[in-house]
């Protein structure tokens, strides 16, 4: 059932290319504001409401029309939760700028999609930290959203998608020091290990397996570093023999390992799916 619900909810998220439902957004700050001054206490606090109250939705709707609520509100959740469709509008409009030789395409884009992981100062080092910023996204909105579905069911992925939304938020509203007292980094250092380092063997197949696999390797007994440095540190080995200063090539580049890294992913869950090892 999981297998079918994801497939409906892609199906429905490529359908709708752009759509980056700014309700839920806006339903999520809201709350986000609630929670006044950071702090580790209230996130915990914040993940604990959010699982407390899809698993209390999930357990009232289950008996219903023998289940086909639950098989909707599967649907609906990976819908929410798996997508980056307002990046995606905005990753045009920038090989749009870029096309035509913008003078400040490449830092404008750069700087947007690398919020939280900061920004380098040298021009070629802000086009690789584009691309870098390009795979971060494919794993953060497609390749862990996929993982936590699938393995632990749409409760999960809720959770997932609330703490990733709120790391966001807290980049964009709060100082460093009041995202570092909220805990919410080292919080996604531990729900991302593992998501981190199966979307590393689809890197591992896809690159330079003898230049990426020791370092995927080393990172199983790696508990402490985030794993945006995890998975840039892998995919720039995967694209070090097509590595440019072209600012529209570089992250159409990104852009393709990461599809391919994506079909991958799902392949090898459908397979597990077929095989019984995951529902």
């Amino acid at each position: 059932m999981m297998l079918f619900s994801l497939l409906i909810a892609l199906a429905i998220e490529r359908l709708f290319n752009y759509h980056h439902h700014p309700f839920l957004q806006k339903i999520m700050h809201s709350c986000f504001k609630k929670l006044n001054e950071p702090s580790l206490t209230k996130t915990f606090i914040l993940m604990i409401s959010v699982g407390l109250g899809l698993g209390l939705l999930f357990y009232v709707i289950k008996p219903l029309l023998f289940g086909l609520f639950t098989l909707l509100l599967s649907i609906v959740i990976c819908w929410l939760c798996i997508g980056a469709g307002s990046i995606r509008k905005h990753y045009r409009a920038y090989l749009d700028k870029a096309s035509h030789a913008h003078p400040h395409a490449i830092e404008q884009m750069s700087e947007e999609f690398s919020l939280i992981h900061g920004l380098p100062d040298e021009e070629d080092a802000q086009l690789t930290e584009l691309q870098n910023a390009l795979l971060w996204i494919n794993f953060r909105y497609y390749l862990s959203p996929l993982f936590w579905f699938i393995f632990l069911g749409p409760i999960a992925l809720g959770v997932y998608a609330v703490l990733r939304n709120y790391q966001t938020w807290l980049a964009q509203q709060h100082d460093p020091y009041s995202r570092k007292v909220s805990g919410i980094d080292k919080i996604l250092i531990f729900v991302e290990w593992l998501p981190c380092r199966l979307a590393g063997i689809a890197y591992v197949i896809l690159g330079n397996s003898d230049k990426t696999f020791p370092i995927w390797l080393a990172s199983l007994s790696d508990f402490s570093t985030p794993q945006y440095l995890v998975i840039t540190t892998l995919t720039q080995l995967s694209l070090q023999d097509k590595r440019n200063n072209d600012p529209v090539l570089m992250p159409i580049i990104a852009v393709k390992l990461a599809k391919k890294a994506t079909i991958f992913f799902i392949i090898i869950l459908s397979f597990l799916t077929i095989y019984g090892a995951v529902n």
